[in-house]
């Protein structure tokens, strides 16, 4: 196996299908490889997985409404919609979005967001409940 040497750029753009175990095999050693002889891009590594983590423990609990969770999922299937969403994504934060992202990432970033936005609709309307 001849692995060849990544760019950061190829490596950033790998972190997020490294994380959720969609790699080949090859891409996932030329990562590996890169991430240990670079701090920077194995500092954006760990940053991306603590995030999944962080959501994928506190996420579970929270239930979202069947038809929410459709509109939600129709959102993300559909590339223009999810073209329009990050162009006005990067217009309202040019900070956050930083650079050309791929659609994947875009699409990771629009999921933490909406998390987050749900989870505080969530407490919000449960703290009114209670």
């Amino acid at each position: 196996m001849n692995l060849r040497p990544l760019t950061c750029r190829e490596a950033q753009d790998l972190i997020t299908s490294e994380i959720d175990h969609r790699l080949s095999e090859n891409d996932c050693l030329a990562l590996q490889l890169h991430i240990s002889l670079c701090q920077e891009c194995e500092k954006e590594y760990h940053t991306e997985k603590e995030v999944k983590d962080l959501l994928a423990r506190h996420c579970k609990s929270v239930h979202i409404p069947e038809k929410l969770n459709n509109k939600i999922s129709a959102l993300l299937s559909d590339p223009e919609k999810m073209a329009s969403l990050s162009a006005d994504l990067k217009e309202a934060s040019p900070v956050l979005l930083h650079g050309q992202f791929l659609l994947e990432k875009k699409r990771y970033l629009f999921a933490v967001i909406l998390t987050s936005a749900l989870l505080f609709i969530a407490s919000v309307y449960f703290l009114v409940i209670l």
